[in-house]
Formats: C-alpha cells, structure tokens, sequence
C-alpha cells in the first residue's frame, strides 16, 4: 500500500506494512531526511530513496517528518496512528 505524506494521517493494525513517499513538485533531485517521533516504538523504519518503508509493531501514535536536505521549505508531515 502507498501512502502520500499529504494525506497526513495514516491508520495501521500491529503487523502491517506500508510504503510512505515522500512527493514535491519541484522537478529537482534532492535527498529525503526522515524522523520520527512518539512516546513508545510503533513501527520500524527504514528508508530506500525518496520512500519510508513503515512496519507496525504495537499500538501507538508516532509523527513522521519528511524534510529535503538544504531546503527548508520543502517538509511534510504525518501521524502514524497504530491500533
């Protein structure tokens, strides 16, 4: 399943997977600088290019931040929701 940080929530049952990508319109090459934040390990991360591949683990809300390198005004925005 693909998700798009523009739709900026995202509801996820323990043992689920999904592909989060990161998108902007500005026609450059640019390097995606993910984190993420919340009180307990909801989800194991790990990158592969401008995508965040998210494994839910136990029930909990984590935020996820996509940010450009260099570019401050390019950033997006999620809450992961696992329940």
């Amino acid at each position: 399943m693909n998700f798009h940080l523009s739709e900026n929530k995202l509801t996820l049952a323990p043992g689920d997977e999904v592909e989060i990508e990161a998108l902007w319109d500005s026609g450059d090459d640019f390097t995606i600088v993910w984190a993420a934040n919340g009180d307990s390990a909801t989800a194991d991360l790990g990158s592969l290019d401008n995508k965040l591949v998210v494994k839910a683990k136990a029930a909990g809300e984590m935020k996820l931040l996509a940010t450009v390198q260099g570019r401050s005004d390019l950033k997006a925005e999620c809450t992961l929701i696992v329940k």
